[in-house]
């Protein structure tokens, strides 16, 4: 079996086992995606009606999803002549994951309420390949995604490609573990799979008002049959992994950034730590994916780019190689989360694989993405035409990759 290496990667190019094809790089032109210029000066005008109200923060969060299941519920003809309680009636009927039935209206003023709801119906149609309750929570909560609490808003194009590398079968349980708005499980159910299997998507997040907003999302996409928790991802005691350890086929996620973490009885639980006081959050996740999926389950996660580059963590990759296969590394350009709060961090995507007890040779797709379908450099989501992205989906060596996985090339842990 190829011993599996995270290197450095400087070239823009795919590369599969000891060959390497350097790709010619070409302009790729899709739908016109809806442009930050035409969606920022609605939540700017929604924030403006909520501060009216004298709703900031957490309340302004709750009483945008509120006004979104309005919205979404509502009829051309309810606008202004319901009542906003009767129809949030409606909403928590609706969609009883995200409203629960002792919470009230957060707006009082009806004229309020269904201004907002109006604005949400023209989001949803200048939208595009925006992530709206994503885009709000970044709005409402600018501060989390300053990197101060190493979370990082999930750009759509990155969760399409991390959908596509997952090659997610109809029989698989799909978990996204630190969910955020529910982007990754939302697009799952809307772009790639369709099962009448139950409870088939589970997440979670540690933030009760994300938890509502995945439900929400996930409800919008038409999918109303899943789990959810707000545990700590990192607690192995929690009942999200005492529930689902051992059950997850695949995961998709974009974890917090480099948290370092010192509760020693968090740390008491893993292996890699041993007698560290302190572990980075990164380096404590990818363990705990290890109880989460079942033998030769599949993780694709966007990790910062420091994992597979710096020295430092030298001995972590080494300890990686013995518990996971990797299947394949996607190098990020720099100002990827630019446009969603501003920060300079650097990230990778991988896709790996729980190792088994047996394994075959096997081929490993790696690439440099420059272009991503939006400007690094803009301070808010502008898209532009070329997407690398769309580029590695149409090579050869993607789609070896994708026969790896849906045709048993690589080992089958379960049978084997």
């Amino acid at each position: 079996m190829s011993k599996v290496e995270f290197t450095r990667i400087s070239s823009c190019r795919v590369d599969l086992g000891y060959s390497t094809r350097v790709i010619k790089r070409k302009a790729f032109w899709y739908q016109k995606w809806a442009q930050s210029d035409q969606l920022e000066p609605l939540f700017k005008e929604i924030d403006v009606i909520l501060r009216r109200q004298s709703l900031d923060g957490e309340r302004s969060f709750k009483a945008y999803l509120q006004c979104m299941g309005g919205a979404t519920v509502a009829k051309q003809s309810d606008l202004n002549t319901v009542p906003p309680s009767e129809l949030f009636e409606r909403v928590r009927r609706t969609f009883p994951n995200s409203f629960p039935l002792d919470e009230e209206l957060v707006i009082k003023d009806s004229e309020a309420f269904w201004r907002i709801c109006r604005l949400i119906k023209r989001i949803f149609i200048e939208s595009g390949q925006v992530d709206i309750l994503g885009y709000g929570y970044e709005y409402f909560f600018a501060d989390l995604f300053k990197g101060k609490t190493g979370k990082y808003f999930t750009p759509r194009t990155v969760v399409d490609f991390c959908i596509k590398l997952a090659c997610i079968r109809e029989s698989d349980v799909v978990c996204d573990p630190t969910c955020g708005s529910g982007g990754f499980l939302a697009r799952i159910r809307s772009r790639e799979a369709s099962t009448s299997k139950t409870n088939w998507l589970v997440g979670n997040d540690i933030d009760p008002i994300l938890t509502r907003a995945a439900s929400l999302n996930i409800s919008l996409s038409g999918l109303h049959d899943f789990k959810m928790y707000n545990d700590d991802v990192f607690d192995l005691r929690s009942s999200f992994h005492k529930e689902n350890d051992g059950q997850i086929d695949a995961v998709l996620a974009n974890p917090p950034f480099s948290l370092m973490i010192s509760d020693r009885s968090i740390l008491g639980q893993y292996q890699w730590p041993n007698e560290s006081r302190r572990v980075t959050s990164d380096q404590l996740f990818m363990e705990s994916m290890m109880h989460l999926l079942k033998p030769g389950g599949r993780l694709i996660t966007v990790l910062p780019h420091s994992i597979i580059a710096n020295s430092e963590n030298t001995r972590f990759r080494e300890w990686l190689s013995k518990q996971w296969v990797e299947l394949a590394t996607i190098s990020l350009p720099e100002g990827l989360f630019y446009p969603f709060g501003e920060s300079a961090a650097r990230a990778c995507i991988v896709s790996l694989q729980l190792r088994g007890p047996v394994s075959k040779d096997h081929l490993v797709m790696k690439a440099a993405v420059e272009s991503v379908g939006y400007d690094l450099k803009a301070k808010s989501f502008k898209p532009i035409s070329q997407n690398d992205f769309q580029r590695i989906l149409g090579t050869e060596e993607f789609a070896l990759y994708r026969k790896q996985l849906n045709t048993g090339l690589l080992v089958n842990w379960l049978e084997a």
